[in-house]
């Protein structure tokens, strides 16, 4: 068996398939992956609060969500790959539409319109002090066009020529340009009408209204031009509904089951899709134009995320229920929609059990497949309550803080919760348990702290004088951070794992409440078939490949264990298969290299005695010097499959220079032969 931290020689490459990174929830109903490597940051699930307006540019469905959340987002017409195009950082108060035209991006907010560069870069105000009743924007012909509740309004691409084309009416919300008509819905009292007129606003016409609608109209919320009908959303009705471009061969496409408020509309690729806004069923819907095929879109039923975990590429998330989601399907399933009380703090083990702190008092445990839970610690005393915990090992570590006092304890158990042992008493409140490298790290307001596992030489490591600490996580030999600044902004931090060197990794638009970072050890092996070379006896021993394996890009995996079987020195007399297992610092399997060691075909005469020679400088980058006490006229430089890489041949010396630049980094084989000898020796390149 091999443990180890730092390996040189390259034979197998143990290369991680997949970076490791963070995965961190906000106030704004989002769970989001950060790659470590500087990759741009992705949304894995979001759930709306009100999403309004809904449209399609180059394919791509956008979609606005206003209130408290107040984003942009991009998705694909399935719902998939979701995106953060605008936010609070951009200066999001109230969005409540996205329109594309011309490779731009143009969106209403509360009291203005603005465009961007379609990955929501280079933020413009083109008009400011519009209404705030303003809910439909549309942009075509050169031109942009909107509507408030009181006036349907239009202005030049730059904001200019800002213009009321008309004030008739109430109540404004509907709008689509086609084919040089304008279309907006009114909704007058006892007048709920859809309109259509020529851009100039001349030949007004109206197409629909309540008396020749064989359902009525009740509320026109939004509407669309789509494969030469006219769609909209009704409010009052619950419906989808459709007509000819004239009005005439009014249907409805989709009656909504249960409390609704569908709000925007849009139509894509034989599917019409819209938003609705009513608490609970705020999500994007879409239905087949030519058949019955309903379904959502995009839209998690869940309320603000408590706490996120990841483990064997499964995403479980929690507030008061608790959910996982395939990492690579996106699949999602509910363990329990309602685990009685707020999920605090949750861990995922590899023996596949979830531990969660519920409702900051009781720690308890389930299976990952089938929801069972049982308790495992409860608070001391009615005075304490749990803040967090953490796992390691056989134990568990968890902070308890006095509900009437400023005082902080660290405790530890089994993982069964026998043993309790009071580890640590601060005279402060402590937060986010976190463990790393036989360490137990804390957060006290503005402050990061380290103890060992006993609870002993406790030492404050890092303090940010410009906000306090809400949640971190730990990688590699770097500490995450959110910053929740005193001027209410906020902030990711990265620090070294001793408090040193912070750095601003991204601001962020709210808070960041539950933070991990995932490493998923899915590990590839460079595996294949050994040559095993005779010793002076002419007999064939397995060498010690667990000494042979270098870590390639493999992220945090620099404390494994390797195991061989059969063990290094097991003499051989025939080709054998050897088992070559790699374990994790808790011991649990990462992966496993199967290959056969092969009995080399340059087999030694046993006869001849073994004679040595010296390769100077072993390893090396660009030559290699090889001084012999026999005089040779050969060298012949195999890989260790025992492929022949090069040959040489030069008169009888007992030195030779050799230029190696060329070959890639590895192992390989030396052989030099004289007119009675052959020797050999392996040679590292790097």
């Amino acid at each position: 068996m091999k443990k180890f931290s730092l390996l040189l020689l390259i034979t197998f490459n143990i290369i991680n398939a997949q970076e490791a990174k963070l995965y961190y929830t906000d106030y704004n109903r989002t769970i989001h992956s950060f790659s470590f490597l500087g990759a741009n940051d992705n949304v894995v699930k979001t759930s709306f609060n009100t999403p309004a307006g809904v449209s399609f540019y180059n394919q791509k469905l956008y979609v606005s969500d206003e209130n408290s959340v107040n984003r942009n987002y991009r998705f694909e017409p399935d719902g998939s790959l979701p995106e953060i195009v605008h936010d609070q950082l951009d200066g999001l108060i109230q969005p409540k539409s996205v329109f594309g035209f011309n490779n731009q991006l143009y969106f209403l907010d509360q009291n203005s319109i603005r465009k961007s560069n379609l990955d929501g870069s280079n933020v413009v105000v083109l008009i400011n002090n519009i209404s705030s009743s303003a809910t439909k924007l549309v942009v075509a012909n050169n031109s942009i066009y909107w509507v408030d509740s009181q006036t349907l309004n239009s202005a030049n691409l730059d904001g200019t020529n800002q213009q009321v084309l008309t004030d008739e009416g109430s109540d404004f919300r509907g709008l689509w340009v086609e084919n040089g008509f304008i279309y907006w819905s009114v909704n007058n009292t006892g007048a709920r009408v859809i309109k259509r007129a020529l851009l100039n606003l001349t030949s007004e016409t109206i197409l629909i209204s309540s008396a020749v609608s064989p359902t009525g109209l009740s509320i026109l919320n939004d509407l669309t031009v789509f494969e030469n009908k006219i769609y909209w959303t009704d409010t009052g009705l619950d419906k989808i509904m459709r007509s000819n471009l004239d009005g005439t061969n009014i249907q409805t496409l989709y009656t909504i089951s249960g409390l609704a408020n569908p709000k925007g509309i849009a139509g894509n690729n034989g599917y019409i899709y819209w938003s609705d806004t009513y608490t609970t069923n705020n999500k994007v819907h879409r239905i087949s134009t030519t058949s019955t095929n309903y379904q959502v879109i995009v839209g998690d039923q869940f309320n603000n995320v408590s706490a996120v975990d990841v483990s064997s590429g499964e995403l479980f998330f929690s507030s008061n229920y608790l959910k996982k989601s395939n990492l690579s399907s996106g699949v999602s399933s509910t363990l329990s929609s309602n685990v009685g009380a707020i999920i605090n703090d949750l861990e995922v083990t590899k023996l596949n059990e979830v531990y969660f702190l519920i409702n900051n008092a009781t720690i308890r445990k389930s299976s990952t497949t089938n929801y069972s839970p049982s308790t495992i610690i409860n608070a001391s005393g009615n005075e304490y309550s749990i803040n967090s915990f953490a796992i390691k090992g056989d134990f568990i570590y968890w902070i308890e803080n006095g509900l009437n006092t400023t005082v902080g304890k660290v405790y530890r158990s089994t993982l069964s919760g026998q043993n309790i042992t009071l580890l640590y008493t601060a005279n402060s409140l402590l937060s986010n348990m976190n463990i790393k490298n036989d360490n137990l790290y804390w957060s006290v307001l503005n402050t990061i702290s380290r103890s060992n596992l006993t609870g002993t030489n406790v030492q404050t490591i890092h303090t940010n004088t410009e906000g306090d600490i809400s949640s971190f996580t730990i990688n590699c030999d770097k500490i995450y951070y959110s910053l929740s600044r005193y001027n209410f902004t906020y902030g990711l931090i990265s620090i070294n794992i001793d408090g040193t060197n912070p750095q601003l990794v991204k601001n962020t638009p709210t808070v960041l409440t539950s933070m991990v970072a995932y490493d998923p050890q899915n590990i590839q092996i460079a595996c294949q078939d050994r040559q095993v070379l005779p010793n002076g006896a002419n007999q064939y021993i397995l060498p010690n490949y667990t000494q042979e394996f270098s870590l390639l890009n493999a992220n945090c995996l620099t404390d494994i264990t390797i195991t061989q079987n059969p063990v290094p020195g097991t003499a051989i007399t025939q080709n054998t298969s050897v088992l070559v297992t790699v374990l994790d610092e808790e011991g649990f399997q990462i992966t496993e290299c199967e290959f056969n060691a092969v009995l080399n075909s340059l087999s030694l005469d046993q006869n001849n005695a073994i004679k040595e020679f010296e390769i100077s400088p072993n390893p090396s980058t660009d030559r290699i010097t090889i001084t012999s006490e026999f005089e040779f006229n050969t060298i012949n430089l195999y890989d260790l499959s025992g492929k022949k890489i090069k040959t040489i041949y030069i008169d009888e010396s007992n030195t030779y220079t050799l230029n190696v630049d060329s070959l890639t980094s590895g192992v390989y084989l030396v052989e030099v032969k004289g007119l009675e000898t052959v020797s050999r020796k392996k040679m590292i390149k790097y």
